[in-house]
């Protein structure tokens, strides 16, 4: 007897948690003809072999575990060792006993959901990557996207290292042993690879952020301060004028001001030009020394 089984919602608030935040994506990631918007799923098999029929099944059990790397538990099913074999999607159950198919059919779904939480872990952050390389002007968006899917990422390992603490010894084994055939830690190196390139996109993000914030506040203080001279400048023509003009404002002094007589016969235009050279020169400045 052979039954086919999929990923389900096998557990409510398993399936909410990996939905709640796939749905935290931005709205132009969750299109709907996105591929990486629907969650991952995959067919499994499973062979039901009653015991009294075990010696008439053992050409058929060889061809089904012949490519899934466990074709070493033949013998031990035939003798029987070894009442089921769970790897890579053929798998085999030895015995009549319902309770224990259906453990070992649990046992699976649990298998199949931490993988699929890991490989949807994986798209996203490939997602993630591509898309921020398209928006590379919508600084806030690629980071947001970049942050996003390290989350997911990273709630999904630290779920999986928690759901491991609640099983019982024999199901947390059984777990372990079909992860390891699936070689269910390259999925966590090619993760880790994958969450240091977002890092350094999102440390390449933030420093773009300064270097615009920087030079938006250098504008700023480039704009105050040729304001500032010009008000210097028009002030100082005004007072100039006014001392030559009322020598009562003098009268203190020993000598007459040159300084100020001299600045007083200068044309008012030639003033503010020379305050709008002088805030480009030092704006200049300013700029080679920053770039040097």
């Amino acid at each position: 007897l052979v039954w086919f089984d999929k990923i389900q919602r096998w557990d409510k608030q398993q399936y909410k948690y990996l939905h709640s935040i796939s749905s935290s994506l931005l709205s132009d990631v969750k299109a709907s003809n996105d591929p990486w918007s629907k969650l991952s799923y995959w067919t499994s098999r499973c062979l039901l072999i009653n015991p009294a029929a075990l010696s008439e099944s053992e050409s058929i059990l060889r061809r089904w575990l012949s490519n899934t790397g466990r074709s070493d538990e033949v013998e031990p099913l035939l003798s029987g060792e070894r009442q089921y074999s769970m790897c890579w999607l053929n798998y085999v159950i030895v015995g009549t006993d319902m309770s224990q198919q259906e453990q070992l059919r649990d046992t699976m779904r649990v298998a199949q959901y931490f993988y699929t939480a890991r490989q949807r872990s994986i798209e996203m952050l490939q997602m993630a990557l591509a898309k921020g390389s398209e928006l590379k002007e919508k600084t806030r968006s690629v980071e947001q996207l970049l942050k996003t899917a390290m989350t997911f990422s990273r709630s999904n390992d630290v779920f999986y290292h928690e759901s491991l603490k609640y099983f019982k010894l024999e199901k947390r084994e059984r777990v372990d042993a079909i992860l390891v055939g699936w070689r269910f830690e390259k999925l966590a190196s090619s993760i880790h690879t994958l969450e240091d390139l977002c890092q350094g996109a999102i440390s390449g993000v933030q420093r773009q952020q300064q270097y615009r914030s920087s030079i938006y506040t250098d504008l700023i203080l480039v704009f105050i301060g040729f304001l500032t001279i010009l008000e210097l400048v028009v002030a100082l023509s005004a007072y100039s004028r006014e001392f030559v003009l009322r020598p009562t404002l003098s009268y203190l002094d020993s000598s007459y001001s040159a300084v100020l007589g001299f600045i007083a016969w200068i044309n008012t235009d030639v003033l503010m030009l020379s305050g709008v050279f002088t805030v480009l020169g030092l704006l200049g400045l300013y700029s080679y020394v920053k770039l040097k």
